[in-house]
């Protein structure tokens, strides 16, 4: 559209009534065929201008709907979430809403109850672990790693054809006729030679890095074997309470869950699941003494709290 204005537009600036004469004679002549392309020139350009005014309406009037359709749209959001602001209001004023806060309360006390014991049960496991892992025998140090005789084969090999085909780009650029295609040729056949040439130099610390992953996993793998000898189970990333016991962070995301969707399910105390006791890790003998203490007092400290 605007194109069309910009060509045609100050054609018509000054155009006068009736059809307009040619560049030769003062006004119009039906039998001057100048003339009469001027005046099919002139319907055409009125044509093209109100089709451009046409189309230029029917944008203008497609903006103002989108425009419209948007604004319709917030306001339908808003109405919808004032209304569920409302029906969610209503609902904690009912006993069942009541007791949902309650919960959501209770919820959050024992999640930061169960996250407290498990902070302070990795925390004493620290030195424990620590002095188990120094006792470990580790493997052997991975002993440096050099080129062996094929990864020298190869870089030679490699790089050779790499300065090679390198020489022959410098040599087409400034000898011969700077032909594009026979550079482009040179340097896609270089570009991989060379990447050849680098990974066979650096083998020997590819090897390297190799061997001492396994030798970090075989540490690892002792340490395991260790702990679970000296107390029973592998501490590491443990909780005080038995497997398969919701810990701080189920709590918490069953809590986040249930605050979303108490916007549109308003729950009935049935619903809810209930927040039950943890069930304590067994105190084995071989723990170390503050853990079992710590066992002990996580035990009290549940045993007075009442389900709900």
């Amino acid at each position: 559209m605007l194109l069309i204005n910009s060509i045609y537009g100050n054609h018509h600036a000054d155009r006068r009534e009736g059809p307009l004469s040619c560049a030769v004679h003062r006004s119009y002549r039906h039998d001057c065929n100048a003339c009469r392309a001027q005046e099919q020139n002139d319907h055409q350009l009125a044509q093209l201008r109100a089709l451009n005014e046409q189309l230029s309406a029917a944008e203008q009037h497609q903006q103002a709907g989108l425009a419209e359709a948007l604004r319709q749209t917030q306001l339908l959001e808003e109405s919808q979430q004032d209304q569920q602001a409302f029906h969610l209001s209503q609902y904690l004023q009912t006993p069942a809403g009541v007791y949902f806060q309650k919960w959501r309360e209770a919820a959050s006390q024992v999640a930061d109850a169960l996250e407290s014991f498990e902070r302070d049960w990795q925390k004493m496991w620290e030195s424990h672990v620590r002095r188990v892992a120094d006792q470990t025998t580790p493997p052997p140090s991975v002993p440096k790693q050099r080129l062996h005789a094929l990864d020298i084969v190869l870089a030679v090999l490699s790089g050779g054809l790499t300065a090679f085909f390198l020489s022959g780009i410098v040599a087409e650029w400034f000898v011969y006729d700077r032909s594009m295609f026979n550079i482009l040729v040179f340097a896609v056949l270089a570009f991989p030679l060379f990447n050849w040439f680098m990974h066979s130099l650096h083998a020997p610390r590819r090897r390297r890095e190799a061997l001492e992953k396994k030798r970090d996993a075989a540490i690892d793998e002792l340490v395991t074997d260790n702990l679970e000898k000296t107390f029973g189970f592998d501490p590491r990333d443990s909780r005080p309470w038995a497997d398969g016991t919701p810990g701080s962070s189920e709590l918490r995301d069953q809590v986040t869950r249930w605050d979303a969707d108490v916007r549109t399910r308003y729950p009935q105390p049935a619903e809810l699941p209930a927040l039950t006791p943890p069930v304590i890790r067994a105190n084995d003998p071989r723990l170390p003494a503050e853990l079992g203490e710590l066992l002990i007092v996580a035990g009290q400290e549940f045993s007075t709290r009442s389900p709900r």
